[in-house]
């Protein structure tokens, strides 16, 4: 079923218009539901039923206008939300006509279609015609206050999202949309490698344009993040960090257990001084000691070595086992005794073993089986990952990567947001300054 939503009522030679374009586009015939939201009281059956479009299927929700404004936002998003939910399901295209009428209701609704339907929704413009075929660029419903909706999507990683209203709004520099590509990507860690070092370079060249101070560190930043293109483990755990600080501020606590077991994971296995050679399939020999290591442990060649953190863990315990047999010390997560007489490799091995030991961060670790990720169905809250580590898990774990000199200055998709809102932030002062530039021509 196909739909077409309404922002508000329009008068029956414009509706018609309207939907007569989605019809003739389409070829639409009963499969098809029209809802209209409008702050007025309107006969909408009388009216509809006067176009004679009597092989289309049609249903209307309406909502007035609230007489506290400060109510205003709350009632028409709860209506908005619950409507969404409803039709979600059903549509496979969801067609809408946003006017020029009710900023902050045109925003809500908008913002909620891109949202839900970013791969459904199709706008329409002014004219009733397709927004992808309009050349002439009618969409002008949305520019205003585009940088809102924009920096709404951007900032809780709605990247695709986004993407669609940018094209709608036909910009013309293409960096945006190659940023907004490279935030997606960085999502999935799937970053083309034609283009890996491309869209870098694109963020590096907005950040040096965006700077006022041209901070050198942040260039530098994505210069190292670059080397996930490359396979860099330091970049790998830079990457880690970022994401898994991204999920946790935006509440998306399943994922964020998943990627904070993987940085863990990987930073143990940095901390014992080993790589992983990703083109050989032979996983005995994937292992090898990294360059410029401060220490490393042995690789074992015998034995069911794997890329785990149980597995790295064993052979640091290893390691452990021997330090107290030849110093005659305890090192032990309940008690330690002599770590005083160690020498400064074995202190940095004792010092590791005690971190990643812990009970605590154990049981953190082990909640991943619980949640949907692993074998689990429970649900998770801030609150309980702060109770049984004592305090914020990344906070926690910034600990060890300081020790390490791994705790990244900067987040990959923060400056990403950053470019892209900056982008948008310019193209809306050039559009302001086109329009002001035509209307003084034309009261010139």
């Amino acid at each position: 079923m196909k739909g077409l939503i309404i922002y508000r009522w329009i008068t029956g030679n414009d509706f018609l218009r309207v939907i007569q374009t989605v019809i003739n586009t389409e070829e639409l015939c009963r499969d098809f539901e029209i809802l209209i939201f409008t702050d007025k009281e309107t006969d909408f059956q009388k009216q509809v039923e006067g176009l004679n479009f009597n092989y289309i299927d049609y249903s209307f929700t309406h909502l007035l206008e609230p007489i506290e404004e400060s109510e205003n936002l709350t009632i028409r998003k709860n209506h908005i939300e619950n409507v969404i939910n409803n039709i979600e399901d059903r549509f496979t295209k969801v067609y809408t006509f946003l006017t020029e009428g009710n900023q902050s209701f045109q925003h809500l609704l908008s913002h909620a279609l891109m949202q839900r339907f970013h791969q459904k929704v199709i706008f329409l413009t002014g004219k009733g015609e397709m927004a992808a075929e309009n050349h002439e660029s009618e969409g002008k419903a949305l520019s205003q206050n585009l940088y809102e909706h924009i920096h709404e999507l951007v900032i809780s990683g709605n990247f695709t999202a986004a993407k669609k209203l940018i094209t709608f709004n036909h910009f013309k520099d293409q960096r945006i949309i190659h940023l907004l590509d490279l935030g997606e990507y960085l999502k999935s860690l799937h970053i083309p490698n034609r283009n890996g070092t491309m869209y870098f370079q694109i963020l590096n060249d907005v950040l040096k344009t965006i700077n006022e101070e041209n901070d050198p560190e942040e260039i530098e930043y994505v210069e190292r993040i670059e080397g996930l293109w490359k396979n860099d483990q330091k970049a790998f755990i830079f990457y880690l960090h970022n994401y898994a600080d991204f999920l946790y501020k935006e509440n998306d606590l399943i994922d964020f257990i998943v990627l904070f077991y993987r940085l863990a994971e990987e930073t143990l296995l940095y901390s014992i001084g080993w790589d992983i050679n990703w083109n050989t399939s032979d996983e005995q020999r994937q292992f090898f000691i990294r360059k410029n290591a401060l220490y490393s442990l042995r690789i074992p060649r015998t034995g069911n070595l794997s890329k785990h953190f149980h597995r790295y863990m064993n052979v640091l315990k290893q390691e452990i086992r021997s330090i107290e047999e030849r110093q005659q010390v305890k090192i032990r997560r309940d008690k330690c005794v002599g770590l005083e007489r160690l020498s400064d490799r074995d202190k940095y091995f004792a010092e590791l073993y005690l971190f990643f030991n812990n009970n605590k961060l154990e049981e953190f670790l082990d909640l991943r089986h619980e949640g949907v990720s692993g074998h689990g169905f429970a649900d998770f809250t801030k609150e309980d990952f702060e109770r049984i580590l004592g305090g914020s898990p990344l906070e926690k774990f910034n600990q060890i990567l300081t020790m390490l000199e791994l705790n990244p200055e900067f987040s990959v998709f923060r400056l990403v947001q950053k470019a892209i809102l900056a982008l948008v932030a310019s193209y809306e002062i050039e559009q302001s300054e086109l329009a002001k530039s035509e209307e003084e021509a034309i009261n010139y």
